[in-house]
């Protein structure tokens, strides 16, 4: 990883954390089963966390069946997570898997190390074939529990753009393995990256980062295949342009405040 590439790769990092549900304030680390990542992003009308729908629903499922449940982000390794207490569904689309999410403590959350990525531009242009993309985010199989604390290790995946079509785009190992970083050193090989759905997804360019896309999916390994939805459908308001809308094939869309913790 060259000097350029270290450089936005913090950036990225700062901007993603590892999201997951306790079954109680007082629950050990091995206790947590299920986890994903968010990206943080500040619009023009406020912070919001972006991340994959079926992300949010696992957590509201756990929520649903056990109602003492927390939800909660790891903004430092092997520090204590943070309870991130309400949270508000803004929107969501399920023919791109996206979800818009509000949260109350983003204050506490730039406290503890992390910040909220802010473009330039807002909606960004969507990516081209061949554009180049960092992915950040955290593998459920990298997720270490201490005796009192647990650490999310990260992975950074970066390779063009291989395909993109009106509501997602591709990132394939055409050209060879594509992992550029592994924070875990003690986990000799790279398996299923399941817990990557929300990270985000940049594009390099000359003047920085540009948030492009949000993951929803990934194959396994460091040669993955992995699926972006375009956040360019997202408008300066947080809510999804359904003008510009790929058409809904089927599923139902959840309500603007539908699910609250």
């Amino acid at each position: 990883m060259d000097e350029y590439q270290r450089r936005m790769v913090q950036t990225a990092s700062r901007s993603c954390m590892a999201i997951f549900a306790a079954p109680n304030r007082n629950a050990r680390p091995s206790d947590l089963t299920v986890n994903g990542s968010a990206t943080l992003v500040e619009l023009p009308s406020g912070k919001v966390l972006l991340t994959a729908l079926h992300v949010w629903d696992g957590l509201r499922e756990c929520k649903q069946k056990n109602p003492s449940a927390v939800l909660a982000a790891q903004t430092r390794s092997g520090g204590q997570p943070l309870a991130l207490g309400e949270l508000r569904l803004r929107d969501s689309n399920r023919q791109l898997d996206a979800a818009v999410v509000m949260t109350r403590r983003s204050n506490y959350i730039e406290s503890d190390g992390k910040a909220f990525f802010k473009p330039t531009t807002w909606p960004p242009t969507p990516p081209d074939r061949g554009d180049w993309i960092i992915v950040y985010g955290f593998p459920g199989l990298q997720r270490v529990p201490n005796i009192d604390s647990i650490s999310f290790y990260s992975v950074v995946f970066s390779g063009p753009v291989s395909s993109i079509s009106d509501r997602q785009f591709v990132l394939a190992a055409e050209d060879g393995p594509r992992l550029l970083e592994q924070t875990a050193n003690n986990v000799p090989c790279l398996g299923n990256l399941g817990g990557m759905s929300g990270s985000p997804a940049f594009k390099l360019a000359p003047d920085g980062l540009s948030l492009v896309g949000i993951v929803y999916e990934a194959q396994d390994g460091r040669n993955a295949t992995i699926l972006c939805w375009r956040v360019d459908y997202i408008n300066a308001k947080g809510v999804f342009d359904r003008g510009r809308l790929p058409p809904l094939k089927r599923g139902k869309e959840l309500r603007d405040g539908e699910i609250q913790w």
